[in-house]
């Protein structure tokens, strides 16, 4: 438990990239008050060996 709070502060220990790519996204739906309309917004990150294949991304839904 406690070696996953300290990889808040060094995401390395998580992220090694020497291990291979990895692949990290967050996903976030906002609905108004009413529940009649959505959009969702995925924020993500891909970490390959070869910095020059990372990306980032934002992908948008209506």
């Amino acid at each position: 438990m406690l070696h996953r709070l300290y990889t808040i502060w060094h995401p390395e220990w998580y992220h090694n990239p020497v291990k291979g790519p990895y692949f990290e996204g967050w996903y976030y739906k906002h609905v108004d008050k009413k529940g009649k309309h959505s959009f969702i917004v995925i924020p993500g990150v891909f970490i390959e060996k070869d910095k020059t294949k990372s990306y980032a991304f934002i992908h948008i839904f209506k």
